[in-house]
């Protein structure tokens, strides 16, 4: 992508650091203002849930089909769908 920085909110903010922690929460909404893409994961519980289907297998499976040509799935929940499922849908 030709982009020259990755941030990760884990990494990023030193979550040890109270005074340094409260700086950079503040600062979220620039930080992600700024940003070019933003991937968000909403399943899990905690920031070591990891990402569906890259760190572990998919959490939700999606109805597909076997045709001639290939397979096709049927459908893709929508991002609207998921969220009030997700305990993330009480933050920011």
């Amino acid at each position: 992508m030709g982009l020259g920085y990755l941030y990760f909110d884990r990494y990023c903010i030193d979550q040890d650091d109270p005074v340094v922690m409260s700086l950079m929460l503040q600062a979220m909404d620039q930080i992600y203002e700024n940003a070019i893409l933003t991937i968000v994961s909403i399943y899990g519980d905690d920031d070591r849930a990891g990402l569906s289907g890259v760190s572990r297998v998919f959490w939700v499976t999606q109805p597909w089909c076997d045709i001639r040509s290939g397979s096709v799935v049927l459908s893709c929940p929508t991002f609207s769908r998921l969220i009030p499922d997700s305990k993330w849908v009480t933050r920011g």
